[in-house]
């Protein structure tokens, strides 16, 4: 098993993809109440932003770039590009501070004719039993196994909607990195469909879930 890669979701479409917004940040995998400087990208020319944070929707309008203390555990981190008092665009992306795992989602629009959805894990405080990932299925796609490839101990598979992979190899030491290559497929316009993971994980026998962060549509 590789002690360090990379999760990549290869999402490939028909027809053409929007580039669209989407938000980066400087650290990907943070601590609790760590700052954060969170980033556009891709945002159309001549806008204001509109950022809206956590679940007490505090909105803040400031520049393209945002720092934020984040408190433990998983939130959701709105932006809006403003023109004219109107949003033009907007992006989402989930922020997961925790001191025992980390998980963060890109999607790579550049290609018309797919998405590059990647996901990496970073294992922060030794995993005794097990990790595994569940990484839902948008609706309207439909998966391809052939071309999975990745360092897990489980080959990936579509259960219940959901493609699942795991590390079983315990113990996984602070700075281990799991990844796992996949394809969808669609023949519709999947255009702006929510992308959703799960991280389970056993830790000096506790269970512990904890939502994939990062980009949070594809589009």
């Amino acid at each position: 098993m590789r002690m360090a890669g990379l999760i990549t979701v290869i999402l490939l479409v028909a027809g053409t993809v929007g580039v669209g917004m989407s938000i980066t940040a400087s650290e990907p995998y943070p601590d609790p109440d760590s700052e954060v400087t969170f980033r556009v990208e891709g945002a159309p020319e001549g806008t204001e932003f509109r950022w809206t944070k956590g679940e007490d929707g505090e909105t803040v309008y400031t520049d393209g770039a945002f720092r934020w203390s984040v408190p433990e555990g998983y939130h959701v981190l709105k932006v809006e590009a403003i023109r004219d008092g109107t949003a033009v665009d907007t992006a989402v992306y989930g922020v997961l501070a925790d001191a025992r795992l980390g998980a963060i989602r890109t999607v790579d629009r550049r290609r018309s004719d797919r998405a590059v959805v990647r996901i990496t894990v970073k294992v922060k405080e030794t995993i005794t039993g097990g990790l595994t990932l569940e990484e839902w299925i948008p609706e309207g796609w439909r998966p391809y196994l052939g071309d999975a490839v990745g360092d897990g101990t489980l080959t990936p598979e579509e259960v219940d909607g959901k493609l699942v992979t795991g590390w079983w190899m315990t113990p996984l030491d602070p700075g281990f990195d799991g990844y796992l290559e996949y394809a969808l497929w669609s023949d519709q316009d999947p255009k702006d469909k929510p992308l959703s993971g799960l991280l389970v994980a056993y830790i000096n026998g506790e269970r512990v879930e904890l939502h994939v962060g990062g980009e949070l549509t594809v589009r």
